[in-house]
């Protein structure tokens, strides 16, 4: 199939860089037929993916439409082959393809269909990977049944099954290339560290030290710093690592970054964490509660299972980027709730977050009612805290427990971390 041709056809012109990386390539190696769009294949999909009767039939159906024609059976087998053949393929690849609207002038209602076919079209070369790293079957079934979650939530965003754009994709991608595994309550994921800091152990007291990363803005109150909400007293975090000594900014276990400088002897404080270090990286599925107990078992399988199943992929800790660990939470949520009990467990630091990262999840869209919903114990705290004039701040939240500080239950970073005032410059 020409690109050019495709491209007049559907109208992707817009999107002709993004589709020329590695097209002629793909096209060059396209069999006759592609088995991934046949009926049998897709069965098989449903019963991996725990896709439903009507699901599976609403893929099959639109996998015929697909075949029959030659423009969009060209552009599944570019997927395809991006996604599952190509060496070279970036993951990043998949935010520069066009979004579903440019195939509704085709696929109509079902044009969310050809992504969700080109994803499951990996299902032989997970099972594979899972296979050669020797995970039972239960755990594949377990993440797999990601697809069916997306592809429902699709459905009732739409009315429709399928994947809803390119992001929905890009999240899914990892699934099938092996990266990211169900233990329980929570998913990880092998990927790098983001924090913006550097993390420093003592080497005899074992205690744990953030400072702010090298050239980070913060607000006087040491949140970060953006744009949108600039103020007086901003100012700018220094971090010297030097043969003799190490100078930067604590940021506290409860993410703020302090202003005046502190400086640690370098033969007894020894780098563990930075930006860019292997780390598993958390994720919350919905579902059911965070149980605390829950989330523990998740930490201590995850211990057992990634050493034996992957003795090759190293990481030095666990990392979570998610709105359930904004700071702000704690302010309204009572200690006893999972979501701030899950935060003590961990050494918070801040994210770029908004109003609407927070309240979205929460209410299920922007709050900009009354009454705002009060069905579950959190919209109620939120409600009782905004009514009260509380202010959302909008702070993001991110966190990272090491390895060798892995006690589910003890705190431990409320207890260990070491004494700024004792370390001021």
């Amino acid at each position: 199939m020409d690109l050019n041709d495709l491209i007049c056809k559907l109208q992707l012109s817009d999107y002709r860089v993004a589709l020329s990386e590695g097209w002629e390539g793909a096209q060059a190696s396209r069999p006759e037929e592609l088995s991934f769009l046949k009926p049998e294949f897709l069965a098989e999909v449903g019963d991996w993916c725990s896709l439903p009767e009507e699901a599976v039939g609403a893929v099959t159906s639109a996998a015929q439409r697909i075949a029959a024609v030659p423009e969009l059976a060209a552009l599944a087998w570019y997927f395809h082959h991006q996604m599952y053949l190509n060496p070279a393929f970036r993951r990043a690849q998949i935010g520069s393809w066009p979004p579903n609207t440019y195939f509704e002038s085709v696929l109509g209602e079902e044009a969310g269909m050809l992504y969700l076919l080109a994803l499951v079209s990996g299902l032989p070369h997970v099972l594979s990977f899972h296979r050669d790293h020797e995970l039972p079957e239960e755990l594949s079934r377990a993440i797999l049944a990601d697809v069916n979650r997306f592809a429902s939530q699709s459905r009732e965003e739409t009315g429709h099954w399928g994947l809803w754009g390119p992001d929905r994709l890009n999240w899914l991608i990892r699934h099938f290339q092996g990266d990211i595994y169900r233990l329980g309550r929570l998913q990880f994921e092998f990927g790098p560290f983001i924090g913006r800091l550097v993390v420093f152990r003592h080497t005899r007291t074992r205690k744990v030290l953030a400072l702010a990363e090298d050239g980070v803005r913060y607000l006087a109150d040491g949140r970060l710093w953006t744009e949108a909400r600039d103020g007086p007293g901003s100012w700018t975090a220094r971090l010297c690592v030097e043969p003799e000594k190490i100078t930067g900014h604590v940021v506290t276990v409860l993410g703020h970054a302090q202003p005046k400088a502190v400086t640690l002897p370098a033969e007894e404080w020894v780098q563990v964490l930075a930006k860019g270090d292997p780390v598993l990286n958390i994720h919350i599925p919905p579902g059911s509660p965070m149980a605390h107990d829950a989330c523990g078992d998740s930490f201590r399988w995850a211990e057992e299972f990634f050493p034996s199943h992957f003795p090759d992929r190293s990481f030095r800790a666990y990392c979570c980027d998610s709105w359930l660990l904004d700071t702000q939470l704690a302010e309204f949520l009572p200690p006893e709730a999972n979501m701030a009990r899950f935060q003590r467990e961990m050494y918070l630091f801040q994210t770029i977050g908004s109003d609407e990262n927070l309240m979205r999840p929460i209410y299920g869209q922007v709050r900009q009612f009354q009454p705002a919903p009060k069905n579950t114990s959190l919209q109620r705290a939120l409600n009782e805290f905004l009514e009260s004039g509380g202010v959302l701040r909008g702070d993001g939240g991110g966190s990272f427990i090491l390895r060798e500080d892995l006690d589910w239950g003890r705190e431990v970073y409320r207890r260990r971390m070491a004494d700024p005032r004792a370390l001021e410059e």
